[in-house]
């Protein structure tokens, strides 16, 4: 991370435009460790999201503690059954919106999905409804060497 603090003032972008993902599983058993990484990236002026939620379990005190500004609701979301899903989708979207955070769904790929999403009160959305993938600059190219 302060190799990333390094980069960003040596290329004078502004903090507040970073965002960083924390995979909410990554550190599901180490929650000093999420909380020194949130507590470091808000004293830099990092915005932080918290990446691949798929439940609501905890949920509430890493909200509390991490304070994102963001949540990634996991595409595995879309794929639970309907009961399911409608209630966890619900209770998120609930929790986040409570705590201050835009709720951001990946891997939206049908308008149904997208339909669902909306009525939950979704932010934020990204998959291939929207676009497929691109470079950012087209006209860079990545050329390999023969070995």
């Amino acid at each position: 991370l302060e190799g990333l603090s390094q980069a960003v003032s040596r290329h004078s972008i502004l903090t507040r435009f970073i965002v960083l993902d924390i995979p909410v599983a990554d550190y599901s058993a180490d929650s000093a460790k999420l909380k020194a990484i949130a507590q470091y990236c808000r004293s830099r002026g990092f915005a932080i999201a918290l990446d691949d939620v798929t439940s609501t379990q905890g949920l509430e005190s890493l909200l509390t503690e991490v304070r994102p500004g963001f949540v990634k609701l996991d595409a595995k979301i879309g794929r639970m059954p309907s009961p399911a899903r409608n209630s966890t989708l619900t209770d998120i979207v609930r929790l986040s919106h409570d705590a201050g955070a835009m709720v951001l769904a990946e891997g939206v790929e049908t308008e149904e999905l997208h339909n669902l999403y909306l009525a939950a009160g979704v932010d934020l959305f990204q998959g291939y409804l929207f676009g497929k993938p691109e470079r950012r600059h087209p006209k860079t190219r990545v050329t390999r060497s023969a070995s």
